[in-house]
């Protein structure tokens, strides 16, 4: 077997984002290194509605936009209501995004932000495993069956084949 590059959640604290002139709040930032190869979400503190270099996030009011157009060197964030602290949020580009725990079972959420099918297998704390297709920018729910105790702060690793488009890797995230 070939051994897996470990990729972890990696989380950046931009802060609080500062009254900007004509009302709403405004947050400058630069892109981090070794953002091409990742998928990016924005993290609010309180429901806000948001935009990104004047393009707005999709998904209305919430607390977590994904970051759909890349960011660029220097990127403004704008919201017309105060959203608290934000934070950066960097993972691959398929990720565990929710996990739940039940005696006997997990129930995983996979997020798939690639343009094509990836294949995966999800892993708990290195005990049973399932593998699944996770159609292109989708999430689906991986169900992961065996010696499995229902409680919190379990690790789990989605082990993603390597294809066409981007190579193989294991993200490991605890829920």
């Amino acid at each position: 077997m070939i051994a897996l590059a470990v990729i972890q959640l990696a989380v950046i604290e931009l802060g609080a984002p500062t009254p900007a002139a004509g009302g709403g709040f405004e947050l400058r930032f630069p892109a981090p290194p070794g953002l091409a190869a990742r998928h990016a979400r924005l993290r609010f503190e309180r429901h806000a509605r948001a935009e990104l270099n004047g393009s707005t996030l999709a998904g209305g009011e919430t607390v977590e936009f994904d970051v759909m157009d890349p960011l660029g060197k220097s990127n403004r964030l704008f919201c017309p209501s105060d959203p608290g602290r934000v934070k950066l949020l960097l993972t691959p580009r398929v990720y565990a995004a929710a996990a739940a725990f039940f005696d006997g079972r997990a129930e995983v959420v996979v997020r798939n932000t690639l343009d094509n099918t990836a294949n995966v297998a999800v892993t708990i704390g290195g005990g049973p495993s399932a593998t699944a297709a996770i159609p292109p920018n989708t999430s689906l729910t991986v169900v992961v069956r065996g010696r499995i105790e229902a409680g919190p702060k379990r690790e789990v690793w989605v082990d993603k084949d390597e294809e066409a488009l981007e190579g193989g890797y294991r993200y490991s995230a605890f829920f």
